[in-house]
């Protein structure tokens, strides 16, 4: 599994990258792609000289995204919150790029939104509880995914 190698920008992967082909570093360049989720095919085609630069604002945001992804293993709710993320990305190359900066990582903007979330909490339904065969006072959430989204917009802004 690839280690996060923290870059605070795209350009600062692509002047790592072309540093590397300078020196004729081939296995460099890999490595550069492989710890920033950069799919191989590019750092191949980079070493080449079939594309001019490794990555772009977009692919070096979902790299970053990928790889803590698969380091803090996240499932469920997380896995919305991602994809949330690289929708955002997708639709906002300024999002992408203030996701790529150091500092900004999937474990803090989980946190910020997850301590929303704590602070907004309420009983469940005493009957919902009951139909569903859990012990009544359950409380849960009461966040929208509105709310949600302007919580992860409102992290990778600042």
């Amino acid at each position: 599994m690839a280690k996060l190698e923290e870059f605070d920008s795209y350009e600062e992967i692509n002047n790592a990258a072309a540093d590397a082909l300078a020196r004729e570093d081939k296995d460099r360049i890999m490595e550069i792609a492989k710890n920033n989720g950069i799919d191989p095919e590019d750092a191949e085609d980079f070493w080449l000289g079939t594309i001019e630069e490794l990555t772009t604002p977009l692919l070096a945001a979902i790299g970053k995204i990928e790889v803590e992804s698969k380091e803090i293993e996240i499932f469920g709710i997380f896995t919305d919150w991602k994809g949330v993320i690289l929708d955002l990305a997708q639709k906002d190359e300024q999002f992408a790029i203030n996701v790529r900066k150091k500092g900004k990582n999937l474990v803090d903007c989980f946190a910020a939104v997850l301590k929303q979330e704590s602070k907004n909490r309420k009983t469940i339904d005493k009957r919902i509880c009951k139909a569903a065969g859990l012990p009544e006072n359950i409380p849960m959430s009461t966040l929208t995914k509105i709310e949600q989204i302007n919580i992860i917009k409102e992290y990778y802004a600042k």
